[in-house]
C-alpha cells in the first residue's frame, strides 16, 4: 500500500488506498510476490502486512516472522523484537469472528469497516490474554513465548474482552448494507423514469400513447443492467 499499512491507518480497509483512493495500486496478485519471495521472509512480511486484514494476509505475516525467529535463533540473535510481533499479529487476528451471525456474513465484512489503527491500539496484555484462545499460535509459537515471557494468568482473545466494540461495527456495517441496497434500488427508479420519460416523447404525435417497440427493447435492456448490477451488489456485500 502507497500510504502505510492497515495497522497504521486511519481508514476503514474498504475505502483507503486499497480500494477507492489508491486503487491502481491495489496489487491484487500479491500471492505471487509471497510464492517468489519463498525464502526471503523480510520482503514476505512486508508484502503481507501491506495486505492486512485479508485472512491470507494473516497467514502469511505469522509464517514470515517465523521464518525471521528461526534465522535469529540458528545465529543465537535475539528475537525479542519479531516474537512480540508474531503475537500481536496473531492476538489482532482474534478480533474478528470467521462468520458474523448478526449479520449472517463473513466476519471480514465486518473488520474491514473497521478503521486499522483502533485495532492497533487495542490493549494486548500476554498475562491476561495468554495463548489458548490463540488460534493462529502453533505449538513452537507457543513453547517461544513460554521461554522468553513464562506462563500468563488467563487466557481470553480480542473478540472476548472488546465484545462491544465489535457489536458496534456490526451494527455500522448492518447499516452501510442497508443504505448501499436503497441505493440499489434508486438507481432502478431513476433507470425506469427515464425510460417512461423516452416513451412519451416518442409518441407526442401519436392519438394512443403506446410504447414503441424500441421502447420495450430499452426496458428490457435496462432491466437486464439493473440486474446485473444489483447481483454484483449482493456479491460485494454477503460474500
Amino acid at each position: 500500500m502507497k500510504n502505510g499499512n492497515w495497522l497504521d491507518s486511519e481508514k476503514e480497509f474498504v475505502l483507503n488506498g486499497q480500494f477507492t483512493d489508491d486503487i491502481e495500486n491495489f496489487n491484487c496478485f500479491w500471492p505471487e510476490q509471497i510464492k517468489k519471495n519463498k525464502n526471503d521472509f523480510l520482503k514476505r512480511y512486508e508484502i503481507s502486512i501491506d495486505h492486512l486484514p485479508l485472512p491470507g494476509a494473516f497467514r502469511e505475516v505469522l509464517i514470515a516472522l517465523r521464518g525471521l525467529i528461526r534465522e535469529k535463533r540458528k545465529e543465537n540473535l535475539d528475537y525479542s523484537v519479531e516474537l512480540s510481533q508474531l503475537y500481536k499479529i496473531a492476538a489482532i487476528e482474534t478480533f474478528g469472528l470467521d462468520y458474523s451471525e448478526y449479520n449472517q456474513c463473513p466476519g471480514f465484512n465486518i473488520f474491514s469497516i473497521i478503521p486499522g489503527n483502533i485495532v492497533n491500539n487495542l490493549k494486548i496484555n500476554y498475562k491476561t490474554l495468554g495463548y489458548q484462545k490463540i488460534p493462529s499460535l502453533k505449538k513452537t509459537d507457543i513453547k517461544w513465548i513460554v521461554e522468553k515471557w513464562g506462563e500468563p494468568e488467563s487466557h481470553s482473545n480480542l473478540n472476548i474482552l472488546y465484545n462491544d466494540l465489535w457489536n458496534r461495527y456490526e451494527k455500522k456495517y448492518e447499516k452501510i448494507r442497508k443504505e448501499m441496497s436503497a441505493k440499489s434500488i434508486d438507481e432502478y427508479k431513476k433507470i425506469l423514469g427515464s425510460n417512461k420519460i423516452g416513451i412519451k416523447r416518442n409518441n407526442l404525435n401519436q392519438s394512443e400513447i403506446k410504447p414503441s417497440k424500441t421502447a420495450n427493447q430499452n426496458i428490457i435492456l435496462y432491466t437486464i443492467i439493473f440486474f446485473i448490477f444489483f447481483l454484483i451488489i449482493l456479491i460485494i456485500i454477503f460474500v
